[in-house]
């Protein structure tokens, strides 16, 4: 994944989040899983996961805004609110 950089970044421990990964518009990596894009709504619904921990997004930055909008309203919907974007360290 072509993450974009950041200079302000925050480390954020493996044990307290949950990652995607979207590479393309098609398949997304949840935790290391792979997802179809359709199959998302469902897996992110269950109850397995803490609505309170980090949801980290490595998305990369080629993917286009409709397909990040799309997946930040799933998330919201779904009563996540703690949403970061994963970037690299600039330095």
């Amino acid at each position: 994944v072509d993450l974009p950089r950041s200079i302000a970044s925050d480390t954020v421990s493996k044990s307290e989040k949950l990652i995607i990964i979207m590479q393309d518009s098609k398949e997304l990596f949840v935790n290391g899983e792979l997802i179809p894009w359709e199959k998302l709504k469902e897996e992110i619904s269950k109850s397995k996961y803490n609505r309170n921990q980090k949801v980290v997004l490595n998305i990369d930055k080629r993917i286009s805004h409709g397909n990040v909008v799309a997946l930040l309203d799933l998330l919201k919907i779904n009563q996540f609110k703690k949403v970061v974007f994963g970037t690299y360290d600039k330095s």
